[in-house]
């Protein structure tokens, strides 16, 4: 295993660098989880047998989803730079996001980190909540980059997504998660995610860079919670 990831890496110029994963692969999770996971899929474990049609079907039976699939679409980038597939078509994948997401939301997120008041450590928490929504949408809401944009099915749509999510999804480095990767995120994380988005909301509204019609969240606690009987985006 450790000899195909090898290879993975060495099929670029600046090896992990260029696949958009850690400098260090080896000190990351989610590459060799992934690349197990196409080898079962594919029913053999070499590299020359990945072809085309089995990154097609991971993607098209939604397999893979999160980072796994953003460090899947820069596995076949390098499979085919190897010869063994064609290259991921445009807009099939969003590794680029793994920095923070849509750059519209990133600016957002940068420009709420440089004007709100709370402490650094508590604005660190709510900007790092941020980008991991800035990866989601980038992945899964294109349309919803501008906070501005957001409506009734966006809210709904990410509390789905974030009922259904595992830890290491979304997340830019999955060092040091061990054995936590991969399970299902505990309450206190998903209701750290909406608390997060409410205060940004609510900020972006109270500082009047968004008009006061909706605050997303205001009234969610937790996914697991019943959804209020009224427009979840009406504050």
């Amino acid at each position: 295993m450790s000899t195909r990831l090898g290879t993975l890496e060495a099929s670029s110029e600046t090896g992990s660098e260029r696949l958009g994963l850690p400098a260090r692969a080896d000190e990351d999770t989610l590459l060799p989880m992934v690349a197990w996971q196409l080898f079962l899929l594919n029913r053999c474990p070499h590299l020359a047998d990945m072809e085309t049609a089995l990154f097609d079907r991971v993607r098209r039976d939604g397999l893979l989803e999160g980072s796994r699939l953003n460090t899947m679409h820069a596995m076949q980038r390098a499979v085919a730079e190897l010869g063994f597939c064609d290259p991921p078509r445009p807009g099939t994948g969003h590794h680029s996001a793994r920095a923070g997401g849509a750059p519209i939301w990133e600016q957002w997120a940068d420009r709420w980190h440089t004007t709100s008041t709370l402490t650094p450590r508590v604005r660190g928490s709510v900007r790092s909540n941020l980008l991991k929504v800035g990866r989601w949408i980038a992945a899964e809401q294109p349309d919803a980059a501008d906070p501005a944009d957001w409506t009734r099915q966006t809210c709904a749509s990410w509390i789905a997504a974030l009922d259904r999510m595992k830890v290491g999804d979304y997340v830019q480095r999955t060092i040091g998660l061990g054995a936590r990767l991969g399970k299902p995120l505990e309450a206190p994380s998903e209701a750290g995610q909406i608390t997060a988005l409410r205060t940004f909301f609510r900020d972006c509204q109270e500082w009047e860079w968004l008009p006061r019609r909706s605050t997303p969240f205001a009234r969610w606690r937790s996914p697991a919670a019943s959804p209020p009987s009224s427009d979840p985006t009406l504050g």
